[in-house]
């Protein structure tokens, strides 16, 4: 790490920090948005500063970020990426092989007056659901930790960052003055409507329990002149398309695919889907796929309820829908006999992706945290 202190005509510089390395290929939401937000701070021109990795290497990063500092070198800002668990546990084994290392990190950011903000993932640990898939034992001191590590944060940051503000209520550790949306980013990737006749919907994303899509695959196949691609991991179509009863192989197409494999199933779907059942994390959930679905410039058929269906309805980019087979039916029955009607909802969804890149979000954060850096 260059130790010249900043001088006039060099970048500004930020530091990034993220409790684990920085997945290169990683598919998963939990992967994708650490490496597009590195990605775009670097395209707006400032010098990265990163501590990420396993603690040793926090740990270093963070003693070589002293030393620049006292070179007088200042960054513009800091901003974090949280775990899915606490920053304590992501070593190897969840073992805490050095529990100072994130405290020393927080506190050198609060000694030297750096704005600092933290994007903090989900909340799946409030709600009952997280005991019984843990047991009470490892549930009940793993919620000791994420209330301490939300307390810490509260006191040495100038903000959280949250998917939506919705999440605010289930986290009373955080105070909400101190709180931001800031959810995921859409790609911008230019992919021609298909003219081929009919409708084809397409799913991307896990099936199970708590991702059941049995009424929207139900209402396609009750559909004259409509078809739905479903992509999903192998492992989740084999162990749960047994939910879902025999399918007519002319009506649902089960594909496993990721990457720069999803352009071509883009390529042929008229609309996407975030149709499923209900749940209370879902009231506030802001799906990464939502976001890829608009910046595809796909209309999105989102469940009625969700926070994903009021993004939707605010964009004018999509349809929001009782997640009932009847309801679905005739909705897709109307985008299926009117053309100019889903293209209208395709054009909604490209001219709000511009406002919702990677990009547009780093750029929000930088701007909001410069503002606090000035008071």
């Amino acid at each position: 790490m260059n130790g010249n202190p900043q001088h006039a005509g060099a970048r500004p510089g930020m530091v990034f920090y993220a409790p684990y390395p920085i997945q290169e290929n990683g598919t998963s939401g939990s992967a994708i948005r650490p490496r597009q937000m590195l990605r775009a701070f670097h395209e707006l021109g400032y010098e990265v500063v990163e501590v990420t990795g396993d603690s040793a290497q926090r740990l270093r990063r963070t003693r070589q970020l002293r030393e620049r500092l006292a070179t007088g070198w200042r960054p513009a800002f800091a901003y974090c990426e949280n775990a899915s668990i606490p920053a304590l546990l992501t070593d190897p084994r969840h073992l805490p092989r050095r529990p100072w290392a994130d405290r020393e990190f927080f506190r050198l950011l609060r000694t030297a007056r750096i704005p600092s903000g933290y994007f903090y993932r989900d909340c799946y640990w409030v709600f009952p659901r997280y005991l019984e898939a843990v047991g009470r034992g490892v549930g009940t001191l793993m919620r000791a930790l994420y209330r301490s590590e939300l307390r810490f944060l509260a006191r040495h940051l100038q903000r959280i960052y949250l998917p939506s503000m919705k999440m605010a209520r289930y986290l009373p550790q955080l105070p909400e003055k101190a709180c931001r949306a800031l959810p995921p980013g859409a790609p911008e990737v230019e992919v021609a409507l298909p003219e081929t006749p009919g409708l084809t919907v397409l799913y991307v994303g896990g099936i199970g329990e708590y991702y059941d899509i049995g009424e929207f695959l139900r209402a396609v196949q009750a559909t004259d002149g409509v078809r739905a691609i479903v992509c999903t991991r192998e492992k989740d179509w084999r162990d749960n398309s047994w939910r879902y009863g025999p399918l007519e192989p002319e009506k649902v197409r089960v594909v496993h695919a990721s990457g720069e494999e999803l352009k071509a199933l883009y390529a042929q779907a008229d609309a996407c889907s975030l149709l499923m059942g209900s749940d209370v994390y879902r009231d506030f959930a802001a799906p990464v796929k939502l976001f890829e679905y608009i910046g595809y410039g796909r209309p999105v058929l989102a469940s009625e309820g969700t926070h994903a269906a009021e993004v939707v309805a605010s964009l004018g980019a999509g349809l929001s829908l009782p997640n009932r087979a009847v309801d679905i039916s005739r909705a897709l029955e109307r985008l299926h006999d009117d053309r100019a009607a889903r293209n209208s909802l395709a054009e909604a969804a490209r001219r709000a992706r511009s406002d919702n890149t990677w990009l547009a979000r780093a750029a929000y954060v930088a701007r909001d945290l410069a503002g606090e850096g000035e008071k």
